[in-house]
């Protein structure tokens, strides 16, 4: 905000005693430095709230802002990652994680949803698939079970992939993680 637009919002009568080298016109000064900061944001407001565009020390907060924080450790959300695939391109990853947002709060709770987050974490897009028909001992379908099938290039992000499914499943279905046909029961 200008002095200039400043000056406008005060009453007349102040704005009659505003001269150069005044502590009144000295004040505006300082009133448009500080709103300096704050109006250069505002002008590029679009572009802070875009996660492809935006600055790099945006990101963590338009992940929190999304509450994507949930599938990273605790206090570890700047971090974004165990290591591994994710820890190979984090700020990326972040990025294109709040990009899809708003499908994933869509389609939470599905397995579409899970899909979606486990390939944009992961960057491994169609590498992942979900069975709804996991068959148990006794030929019979498990009900309420999924089997998530990653590839052995995510098996270093194992305990992230877990995260995102314990997150994203629904409460009562329980699941398998597997990585190249060996399972590992949850």
């Amino acid at each position: 905000m200008k002095h200039s637009e400043i000056q406008r919002l005060l009453p007349e009568i102040f704005r009659r005693t505003i001269v150069p080298g005044t502590p009144l016109s000295a004040l505006l000064e300082v009133m448009e430095l500080l709103h300096e900061r704050a109006s250069r944001a505002i002008g590029r407001w679009d572009e802070l709230l875009d996660p492809l565009l935006t600055d790099d020390d945006w990101v963590p907060f338009l992940g929190r802002w999304l509450d994507q924080e949930r599938f990273f450790e605790a206090g570890r959300a700047t971090d974004h990652c165990d290591g591994g695939v994710m820890q190979s391109n984090r700020l990326g990853r972040l990025r294109e994680l709040a990009a899809v947002g708003a499908q994933i709060a869509q389609w939470r709770g599905t397995a579409r949803g899970l899909l979606l987050v486990l390939e944009t974490v992961t960057g491994l897009p169609g590498q992942f698939t979900i069975d709804e028909q996991v068959r148990g001992s006794g030929s019979d379908v498990l009900p309420f079970h999924i089997c998530v099938r990653a590839p052995a290039s995510a098996l270093s992000d194992r305990s992230l992939l877990d995260r995102i499914i314990q997150q994203e499943k629904p409460a009562y279905v329980t699941y398998t993680l597997e990585f190249n046909g060996l399972p590992t029961p949850r």
